[in-house]
């Protein structure tokens, strides 16, 4: 399988967020995407194996996690644009550059209530703690954060 996605982040510090998207008051941003992705994979010779993953990310800057929102928080911040790419068509839905565990965990409920595959994705500090300072290193630890997610569904 192979996924192809196209990351339309406008500026550092606000993904395509609803703030940022009043810059496009006429368009449907995230349709728009979806559509654009699928056509590049539907020109390829293999577009059957090819699946279009629409592209969330953290609010704000990944990489300050103080930043960053609870659970519930993040939950209602990024249901819509799940919701929206999920409506667009998008195969499945990917979150990149996450800080820490909090916002991860709402936007994975978000993610999971349309119903798509989904994977989320961290950026993580040299001693292996997600940025945020959360959870340790090891395969106990990474365990640790999939029952909290599974509690918290």
């Amino acid at each position: 399988m192979t996924a192809a996605a196209l990351d339309r982040r406008f500026d550092r510090e606000l993904a395509a967020t609803r703030l940022v998207l009043t810059r496009f008051a006429h368009r449907d941003v995230n349709r728009d995407q979806v559509a654009f992705v699928r056509a590049i994979c539907l020109a390829q010779a293999n577009a059957a194996s090819l699946y279009v993953a629409g592209v969330l990310g953290p609010r704000g800057d990944a990489y300050r996690p103080d930043r960053s929102f609870s659970p519930a928080a993040a939950h209602e911040f990024h249901a819509w644009q799940a919701d929206a790419l999920a409506d667009a068509g998008a195969d499945l839905l990917v979150a990149l550059t996450l800080p820490g565990a909090a916002e991860a965990q709402g936007l994975a409920r978000a993610m999971a209530a349309t119903g798509l595959s989904y994977l989320l994705s961290f950026v993580v500090r040299a001693e292996g703690t997600l940025l945020g300072g959360c959870c340790g290193t090891g395969t106990e630890h990474i365990a640790a954060i999939a029952r909290r997610f599974e509690e918290n569904a």
